[in-house]
C-alpha cells in the first residue's frame, strides 16, 4: 500500500502539539511552586535544597510528556506491508525512554539557573516581588504569571496567533499562514517584553528550552525508529515527505517528493551544505534543527 504522507503529518503535528503542551503545563507549575518559595524570603543557602527539590519532582513527572510519541512508531508499522516485529518493539520503547530522559535532563538542568537568579537577588537585596518576578522570567519566559492586563491581554493574543499557525500546518491552509506571519508573532512578543518589569530576563527561559526539547525528541523519535526499521527490513530507497511552512528550508523544499537510494542520500549529507545543517546520521537529523521532515522507506512500487 501507498504511504499516507498527510495521515502521518497530522500524527506528527498532533504529536508535537500534544508534548509541548504538556511540558508547558509542568513549567507553569514549577513557575508556581518556585515563585510561592521565593516570597516566603528564605535566606540563599536555605532555599537551594527547596529549590532542588521542586525541580526534581517536575522533572520526574515531565517525562510522561513524552508517551504520545508511540502514536508515531504506531503509524509507521500499521502502514508498513511487514509485519510488526520484537525489535520494532524493543526500538519503540528504547527511544521512548530516551526520549523522557531528554525532558527530564532538560527540565533539572535549569534548576542551578534559577538557584543563580535567587542568590543574586539576594545579594543584590532585591525586594520579594522584584525577586519573584526575575524568577517567573527565568523559568517561564514571556509566558511569565503577571498582575498587569495589559501584559495578559497580549499573552492571550500571542496564544491565539499561535493556534491559528497550527492549524495553518496541520490543514496545509496557506491563507490561514499568511494571515499570521511570522512577524506577527515576533511584534507581539515585543510587546510584552517591552511592558515587563525592565529588570527581567526571558532570555534562555526554561519553557523555551522544553519547547526546543519537544521538537527535538519528536524529530529524532520519528526519524530513528523509520531508519532503525528501514535498516533491519533491508530497505534500499527512501523518498523525501513532510509538508512546507513558512520556515521550512530551501534544502528541504527542494528534496520534497525526491526519491534516493542509500548511497545518494549519503553523497548529499556528505557534499552539500546547507543553513541549518547539522552533523549526523541523515536518516535522524535530516534538513538539521528542528526539522521535521522525514524518509519514508520505499517497501513496494505502489510506494
Amino acid at each position: 500500500m501507498a504511504f499516507d504522507v498527510e495521515q502521518h503529518d497530522e500524527i506528527l503535528n498532533r504529536t508535537l502539539r500534544e508534548v509541548q503542551t504538556g511540558a508547558f503545563d509542568n513549567v507553569k507549575s514549577l513557575e508556581s511552586e518556585i515563585a510561592d518559595l521565593v516570597a516566603l524570603g528564605m535566606a540563599s543557602n536555605m532555599i537551594r535544597s527547596q529549590i532542588m527539590g521542586v525541580f526534581e519532582k517536575h522533572s520526574a513527572s515531565v517525562a510522561d510528556v513524552a508517551t504520545p510519541l508511540v502514536d508515531i512508531s504506531t503509524n509507521w508499522m500499521a502502514q508498513s506491508k511487514f509485519p510488526v516485529d520484537s525489535k520494532d518493539l524493543v526500538a519503540q520503547d528504547t527511544l521512548i525512554n530516551q526520549s523522557k530522559a531528554t525532558l527530564s535532563s532538560t527540565m533539572l538542568a535549569h534548576a542551578e539557573d534559577v538557584i543563580s537568579t535567587v542568590v543574586l537577588g539576594t545579594v543584590a537585596s532585591l525586594g520579594t516581588v522584584a525577586m519573584t518576578n526575575q524568577v517567573r522570567g527565568r523559568i517561564s519566559g514571556i509566558w511569565m504569571d503577571s498582575d498587569d492586563p495589559e501584559i495578559r491581554r497580549e499573552q492571550r493574543k500571542l496564544r491565539g496567533l499561535m493556534r491559528e499557525r497550527d492549524l495553518a500546518s496541520a490543514y496545509k491552509d496557506t491563507s490561514i499562514a499568511m494571515a499570521t506571519p511570522l512577524a506577527a508573532l515576533a511584534a507581539t512578543v515585543a510587546v510584552i517584553k517591552s511592558k515587563l518589569p525592565g529588570d527581567v530576563n526571558t532570555a534562555a527561559s526554561l519553557a523555551v528550552k522544553m519547547e526546543t526539547a519537544g521538537e527535538q525528541i519528536v524529530g529524532q523519535f520519528d526519524g530513528t525508529f523509520a531508519a532503525a526499521r528501514a535498516e533491519r527490513l533491508g530497505t534500499e530507497r527512501f523518498r523525501y515527505a513532510g509538508g512546507i511552512i513558512e520556515t521550512t528550508r530551501p534544502f528541504c523544499q527542494d528534496m520534497l517528493g525526491r526519491e534516493f537510494d542509500r548511497d545518494e542520500i549519503e553523497n548529499i549529507w556528505n557534499s552539500q551544505s546547507w543553513a541549518g545543517k547539522q552533523p549526523g546520521d541523515p536518516y535522524i537529523v535530516r534538513g538539521g534543527y528542528n526539522c521535521m521532515h522525514y524518509w519514508v522507506p520505499i517497501e513496494s512500487e505502489e510506494d
